[in-house]
């Protein structure tokens, strides 16, 4: 029997898995992601899989942040709509892909991934991340499962653990956690933020694509870029699954949406065998509201499209940012729920101390974010929206490094850990403790500069400064 269903695979479990401590998240650089996504496109006969028995998706994702991308792939079976799973990994060199474990048992099936979106938890304490999923697992054709789970890939296994599952009859639905205790439908809703309270939760979209598509390079890093949010999903994505005519299911969630003050916002869902549907919006601290107290809230905002599966959101406001929109379909006897899709809104205006912020996230773990002052962990605030990777693309991948110099500043090192080293050259930018560096204060004429950054003093200088005090051009 499945692990789903025998329920004997708890989050007690699964977060075994995960090392105590905390490392801050990396993302592969813009150039070293290029050269991985060419690699896995190039080897990607060797993963392909025989489409005989149900057709096999593919889709380009960093599931556990570490920098070395994944190619997953996934299938629902034609002779029992049961999922197929295969993941392979970046080694630590990028120079080949190898194969993730699946943690499963005997006879066991891997729960189902092959989803358009998935509801994100952040553990920070456990440098891990979770992805809620539903699993639709047919028993009969008037009796069906669908579970929540939550799908981890740490230290190149990938596992999960059923979070709660509902029972589906033809008179109505029941809702059960892992030890088969009754919920109602609001805490079934809600259980995954119940088991990460505290963890930070973003969305996840993922660009599946078929074989038969698989012949540019370009599918793999559209892929990659929906994944890292920074391409939106294929409006015409569904759910890869068979369903049966009237089984209720979402088949597209509704996306992110990012914005500046005036514009107007959309999100778009779709359901199977819906007979009604009522949007509903969370605000940043986890309460729900209907769409009529929205308003209420937001008075210089008009809303439109809220009994269809578009709704608009008119001159949206800084302060929506970090609200969620969520679709509740219903065919009378069960009610199903859409992932929740962020708003965020963000004033136009120049970041302030890109050094400041890249610091504090990559020795600390964390950092502040510039437009709103939320602390953040990842790549991105989930509060507002800001991006840190794309201030990190424009001033480092650009090999524009004097000029990032002139307009920002050199700080210290937030986190009292010993004297940081900067060498920035024409190619790449690194930081180590001083122990390792010998040189003192150095530098050329060309691009080469190397800044130190002392444990005890604070600095705040221009480039003009450093220039003045380091007698660059004697």
């Amino acid at each position: 029997m499945k692990k789903a269903i025998a329920f004997a695979l708890t989050l007690v479990l699964l977060l075994s898995l995960c090392a105590t401590g905390f490392a801050a998240p990396l993302r592969a650089s813009s150039q070293d992601a290029e050269a991985q996504i060419n690699l896995i496109f190039q080897n990607f006969s060797a993963c392909r899989q025989d489409d005989t028995n149900g057709v096999w998706f593919y889709t380009v994702t960093d599931l556990d942040h570490n920098g070395r991308l994944e190619l997953l792939a996934s299938a629902i079976q034609n002779n029992s709509l049961e999922p197929a799973t295969m993941v392979w990994e970046m080694n630590a060199d990028s120079s080949a892909l190898q194969p993730c474990k699946l943690n499963t048992a005997g006879n066991e099936v891997f729960a189902n991934i092959l989803s358009d979106s998935a509801e994100t938890y952040y553990d920070k304490d456990k440098d891990a991340w979770f992805y809620i999923i539903d699993d639709y697992y047919p028993v009969s054709g008037s009796e069906a499962y669908v579970l929540k789970n939550a799908v981890l890939l740490k230290d190149g296994t990938m596992d999960y653990g059923s979070l709660a599952y509902e029972y589906i009859t033809s008179s109505g639905s029941s809702f059960m956690d892992t030890e088969n205790k009754s919920l109602s439908a609001e805490e079934f809703n809600a259980i995954e933020d119940t088991v990460f309270q505290g963890s930070q939760k973003s969305g996840t979209y993922f660009e599946w694509f078929s074989a038969g598509y698989a012949t540019q390079v370009s599918i793999f890093q559209d892929s990659y870029a929906v994944f890292t949010g920074d391409k939106a999903p294929s409006e015409d994505f569904a759910a890869r699954r068979t369903y049966p005519k009237n089984f209720l299911t979402v088949t597209k969630n509704p996306t992110n949406e990012n914005h500046i003050p005036g514009e107007s916002a959309v999100f778009t869902a779709y359901a199977n065998a819906y007979t009604k549907l009522q949007w509903g919006f969370v605000s940043p601290t986890g309460a729900e509201f209907t769409v009529d107290e929205f308003a209420i809230n937001f008075p210089k905002s008009a809303i439109s499209g809220s009994d269809s599966t578009s709704i608009t959101i008119f001159n949206v406001s800084t302060d929506m940012s970090g609200w969620s929109a969520f679709c509740d379909f219903t065919d009378g006897n069960r009610t199903v729920r859409t992932n929740q899709a962020w708003l965020y809104v963000t004033s136009e205006k120049t970041v302030e101390n890109v050094d400041e912020i890249f610091y504090t996230w990559f020795y600390d773990g964390a950092w502040v974010c510039p437009d709103c002052g939320n602390v953040c962990y990842g790549d991105y605030c989930p509060t507002c929206g800001f991006n840190l990777w794309e201030v990190w693309y424009e001033y480092y991948d650009d090999n524009a490094y004097i000029d990032m110099i002139e307009q920002y500043y050199v700080v210290d090192d937030s986190d009292n850990s010993d004297d940081i080293v900067v060498d920035i050259d024409e190619d790449t930018v690194s930081y180590y403790p001083s122990a390792q560096y010998d040189g003192g204060y150095e530098y050329d004429y060309d691009d080469d500069i190397q800044l130190m950054i002392d444990d005890d003093d604070y600095f705040v200088k221009s480039w003009s400064q450093l220039e003045d005090d380091w007698d660059l051009y004697d």
